[in-house]
């Protein structure tokens, strides 16, 4: 009786295992990627002419990078980070040197120095000097407050309106003339004027 014959294969496990850890280095690498496409970090310079900020991200430092701002065409802001924002890095393909800032990202310390708007649903923009703009729209209260002796300047050529009752603490100046209704502050004139400890009648236009 013949001897049974067995078909020879031959053998696969090497180029398997190839395949397995070929694929195992993509995987790590892909994960690798996806766990620095975002990063965060703390602004550690910022160039004011170029518009670009340095970033430290543990022990990894960012070149110049850009910040992303509210509008940046015909309509633009100007906003920068300040040194020592925490912010978030967003990397193409976890390339650190292709990544964009998102600034404002709150921290415990920051979060400190809301005041009395912690808590609460109002707008907030404090800036470094201390000076706030707040709006409580609960209160339909719009309140902005220069620190020292900070002045403001409004320039309309156009001109000005308020509606609204206007109360003035302290000295009011104009250049040129002031009317009440139809009476000019500087050219009016009085009814009954006489000599003497008499008073004069109401301002005429």
């Amino acid at each position: 009786m013949p001897a049974a014959r067995h078909n020879a294969r031959p053998a696969r496990d090497a180029p398997a295992s190839a395949n397995v850890s070929a694929m195992s280095k993509r995987i790590a690498e892909a994960e690798r990627q996806a766990g620095d496409l975002v990063r965060f970090g703390v602004v550690a310079e910022v160039d004011l002419d170029a518009g670009r900020c340095v970033v430290t991200i543990g022990e990894l430092t960012s070149p110049p990078l850009p910040w992303l701002a509210g509008r940046a065409g015909d309509d633009l802001t100007w906003d920068p980070p300040s040194v020592g924002e925490q912010v978030s890095v967003v990397s193409a393909e976890a390339d650190l040197s292709a990544g964009l800032v998102l600034v404002g990202v709150f921290s415990d310390s920051v979060l400190d120095q809301v005041g009395d708007a912690r808590g609460r649903a109002v707008y907030l923009r404090r800036f470094r000097d201390g000076s706030t703009v707040q709006f409580d729209p609960d209160a339909g209260e719009l309140a902005v407050t220069l620190a020292g002796q900070g002045k403001a300047r409004i320039v309309a050529p156009g001109g000005v309106e308020i509606v609204g009752d206007v109360k003035v603490t302290g000295k009011l100046e104009a250049s040129e003339d002031v009317k009440a209704k139809t009476v000019s502050l500087v050219d009016h004139v009085h009814t009954g004027v006489q000599a003497g400890p008499g008073v004069t009648g109401k301002p005429r236009p």
